[in-house]
């Protein structure tokens, strides 16, 4: 017998490449990370910061305004000028003392503002308040001739109606 030898060994068949990973779901996920998230986080804050201010510029608060003199000049009428709401005002040139004028304030700025100027007589005595129910929330007191008391409150954190 006649040695053949051995057959002739090629390689092995090699296993199929990896197949490629599909990248358009990792871009879809990070679009979705970095930026439809935090757009989506942004609008929630805004809308919900948007719906505070409505709240906020919709509350009212009802308080009084007084004010009171003594002396020689209190028959003179004292000049008064007090605050409306945001930005409005009111005054009295007119008033007879003790004055006083309820206001309900609405709007985002709820700062109450009372000035009182005494009349033109030496032993003037001149005094404002801002009141919310029986509660003085601030009193000022001025003398003299032409005396001015103001008082000034922020009511935002005070409780409305």
């Amino acid at each position: 017998m006649t040695y053949q030898g051995v057959p002739a060994q090629g390689y092995p068949m090699q296993p199929p490449p990896p197949k490629k990973r599909k990248i358009w779901p990792w871009i879809l996920g990070a679009l979705l990370l970095f930026i439809v998230l935090p757009f989506a986080a942004c609008t929630a804050l805004v809308g919900k910061a948007a719906h505070d201010v409505d709240k906020e510029s919709k509350r009212t608060v009802d308080i009084r305004y007084v004010v009171t003199g003594t002396g020689d000049g209190q028959y003179i009428k004292p000049s008064i000028t007090y605050s409306t709401g945001d930005t409005g005002s009111g005054t009295s040139n007119t008033a007879q003392l003790p004055w006083s004028k309820d206001v309900t304030l609405t709007g985002l700025l709820k700062m109450a503002t009372l000035t009182a100027t005494a009349a033109d007589a030496d032993d003037a005595t001149i005094t404002c308040k801002i009141m919310q129910g029986d509660k003085v929330l601030v009193e000022n007191t001025a003398t003299g001739s032409l005396g001015m008391a103001t008082c000034t409150t922020d009511l935002s954190k005070i409780t409305g109606n």
